[in-house]
């Protein structure tokens, strides 16, 4: 397996490329994203690392053209299971974006984002020990932001 730098060197050119005008090559960075998920060449905790994906797939609804609808929102169905996941995209506005979304896409598409949904009203609960060992463990939740990327 590449280690984490490789990775991230691989991933930054083609999470660049999910925000391009033309959506061939939008597609194009997309495939070869959920290729390299599917030959295990990087994993979902490679891709919850990398900041700029979170807002690369929120903006890809809001080109003119938006192929492959289905395919970003199940990679982001799958991402939402990861609490560093749910931070980011709680972070930039994503419960109002997908909520504003669902009513623009297809309905069998709605329930995908239903779950999106779900994922993200779920409250992180990370687990820390205190510095003093003789305190008991405490839970930090992850209070909901307010900020919105637009929605064609």
């Amino acid at each position: 397996m590449a280690s984490s730098a490789e990775v991230r060197t691989s991933l930054s050119p083609l999470i660049r490329k999910l925000r391009h005008q033309l959506a061939e090559i939008r597609e194009r960075a997309l495939k070869n994203i959920l290729c390299k998920l599917d030959h295990n060449l990087i994993t979902y905790a490679d891709l919850v690392q990398e900041k700029l994906l979170f807002l690369s797939l929120l903006e890809w609804f809001n080109f003119p053209v938006v192929p492959m609808k289905e395919e970003v929102l199940n990679l982001v169905s799958l991402l939402v299971k990861h609490s560093s996941a749910v931070q980011q995209l709680v972070g930039i506005g994503a419960v109002e974006f997908f909520s504003q979304l669902r009513q623009n896409v297809d309905p069998e598409l709605q329930v995908v984002v239903d779950g999106i949904l779900d994922g993200l009203f779920q409250l992180t609960c990370d687990y820390q020990a205190l510095p003093d060992q003789d305190h008991p463990l405490v839970c930090v939740t992850t209070p909901v932001s307010q900020n919105i990327v637009d929605v064609v």
